[in-house]
């Protein structure tokens, strides 16, 4: 978790908007909270405005930062049928990656459309992808994951 923190960090400059994804499991393959399994615990500016706040310091103070939460603070910066087929594409990522561990690649960006707030993110593509993970614990038993996903700007 260190290593992932300073990766982070404000001492780092960071190429890409990038955070550092909690998710806490009872035991091989069950999340230890279905309804919000993931927890964003660390993140940088562009990560905070990806999202529509403000900056760091409005998303520091929105904890927790459930993926549940930012997933609807994204949704309406983006078309539905973009957002429908970025959406099943985590749900599936979800299911085969994060519970199993393995590793895949996102094939749906998330598609911002021109009603962000910011004008560096407006009609932009950004490719969320899990970098590098750190396993807490028995994997058979209560443990953590933590990720670190980096948001990659695609070219239209």
């Amino acid at each position: 978790m260190h290593y992932l923190r300073g990766i982070v960090s404000s001492e780092t400059s960071s190429f890409y908007p990038c955070s550092i994804v909690e998710v806490a499991f009872a035991g091989r393959s069950e999340f230890a909270n279905v309804q919000n399994p993931a927890i964003v615990r660390e993140f940088d500016d562009g990560f905070s405005r990806l999202y529509g706040y403000v900056d760091k310091k409005a998303a520091e103070a929105d904890r927790p930062l459930t993926l549940t939460r930012l997933m609807g603070r994204m949704e309406r910066f983006s078309d539905k049928t973009d957002w429908d087929e970025f959406m099943a594409e985590q749900v599936a990522m979800t299911g085969t990656v994060i519970r199993e561990y393995g590793f895949a690649r996102a094939k749906v960006p998330l598609r911002i459309n021109k009603m962000h707030p910011r004008c560096e993110y407006r009609q932009a593509s950004y490719l969320p992808c899990v970098i590098t993970q750190v396993i807490d614990g028995s994997l058979d038993g209560p443990h953590r994951m933590h990720l670190l996903v980096v948001y990659i700007e695609l070219a239209h």
